[in-house]
């Protein structure tokens, strides 16, 4: 396993790698890849997120979950979404072990099972469903790779944070209802997902 690093050590412009599996969406498998940039800043809120490290890494669809490493070949963030063009952000390591910290002493925190990402075509901008956990509350809802997020609780869903702030406004365990676009259905289908907790 890599190594922990520490998100505070980051310095603005410090060189950074990314790894991913972004074929894994277009052709169902593949080896991971790596790609480089660097970091543009080193630590700020983003949305419900209190820490995140922007970053200039192309990292399209695949990378999402992938770890962020400094030159030393640690890992200092988790990448999270892409925001229009060249906004790039990963939770900062520091924060992300805090949460591990609190799930360990028993808090619980609600979990969709799904990985999503920003994406406009035409008149659409909101959020694609790139991929589904096998087993998860959000496949065995129906949510399905490819569906286009409209609505969470009947809210507007245009971003991650936009999902993260419904999720935070909710009971663990709640159900959260889902209005999406499946291409090959019409009209827009809906669909509701018990999250898992952990």
């Amino acid at each position: 396993p890599a190594p922990l690093g520490s998100s505070a050590a980051l310095r603005n412009g410090q060189m950074i790698a990314l790894i991913g599996y972004p074929l894994q969406i277009i052709i169902g498998w593949a080896d991971p890849s790596i790609a480089g940039g660097n970091v543009t800043q080193k630590d700020r809120a983003f949305g419900e997120l209190p820490s995140v490290v922007q970053h200039d890494v192309e990292s399209d669809g695949g990378y999402s979950g992938g770890p962020l490493l400094n030159e030393y070949g640690e890992v200092v963030g988790v990448h999270v979404m892409r925001v229009g063009q060249g906004l790039r952000y990963a939770v900062s390591i520091d924060h992300a072990l805090t949460l591990l910290d609190r799930m360990a002493g028993g808090e619980r925190l609600s979990d969709l099972g799904l990985n999503l990402r920003s994406l406009q075509i035409g008149e659409f901008t909101g959020l694609v469903v790139d991929g589904v956990t096998t087993g998860g509350p959000a496949a065995s809802a129906g949510v399905a790779p490819g569906d286009l997020l409209l609505l969470m609780e009947g809210s507007p869903v245009l971003e991650k944070a936009d999902v993260c702030r419904i999720l935070r406004s909710r009971q663990n365990g709640d159900p959260v209802q889902f209005d999406l676009i499946r291409l090959t259905t019409d009209p827009p289908t809906e669909l509701r997902v018990q999250p898992r907790i952990n």
